[in-house]
């Protein structure tokens, strides 16, 4: 999926180690940085270090912990 940006969603990590991704050609892409800004039900929003705008995410896309282990302000590493 969170993370090029047709529905600014992409795969998330907690902390900066990275993450695995079952997207083909994650290697092509950046290792993107921000923080949680927004937790909500399923879903949140990540302030992008490098973008204008927040990142959408749900959390089925958090790879390397479980969503209740989330807070906003938490760093996060993503692909797009």
């Amino acid at each position: 999926s969170p993370r090029s940006q047709p529905s600014n969603e992409g795969r998330y990590r907690r902390g900066s180690s990275g993450r695995n991704n079952t997207r083909s050609n994650l290697s092509n892409l950046p290792l993107e940085q921000g923080k949680i800004h927004t937790l909500l039900d399923k879903f949140g929003f990540i302030h992008c270090a490098n973008r204008p705008t927040d990142l959408f995410f749900h959390y089925s896309e958090v790879v390397g912990c479980h969503s209740d282990d989330l807070h906003c302000g938490d760093d996060v590493q993503f692909y797009v």
